[in-house]
């Protein structure tokens, strides 16, 4: 009976250790502005390569698509809504991607050239929703 008791003892004892076993190592809670600074051209790029180009680019005639083609047939029709993809997708990732990770980094900075480049791509992110979007 003691040995049960012991083992008992011993076994809650072992595992009331303090394990990290609930925290990600891959997604950590604190990161500084030098890690969320890239994510912001690359939201940008994002936008602009994918849902603007093609939009732009049909608008400005610079290609056109023959007419049994079924690829963007919403686009050079100029078939636009308030919840199309198209501009939706881009929308967000200005909105939803760049401009939240430039309100983080302006506030977690100290160094005043990324203050700076986060400003002029603040300004871009908004020049961009303005042209595309009259926001």
């Amino acid at each position: 009976m003691k040995k049960i008791l012991l083992l008992s003892i011993l076994t809650v004892g072992i595992c009331s250790c303090n394990l990290d076993i609930n925290t990600d190592p891959d997604q950590p809670t604190d990161v500084s502005a030098a890690l969320i600074f890239p994510a912001i051209p690359n939201s940008i790029a994002a936008a602009v390569g994918d849902g603007l180009y093609n939009y732009a680019g049909f608008f400005a005639q610079y290609y056109e698509q023959r007419p049994e083609s079924n690829q963007y047939n919403d686009i050079s029709e100029y078939n636009f809504t308030e919840s199309s993809q198209l501009i939706d997708r881009s929308y967000r990732a200005i909105y939803a991607g760049a401009l939240q990770d430039i309100e983080e980094v302006k506030a977690r900075t100290e160094n005043t050239s990324d203050l700076y480049a986060a400003t002029v791509l603040r300004a871009y992110c908004f020049q961009l929703m303005v042209d595309n979007m009259d926001q």
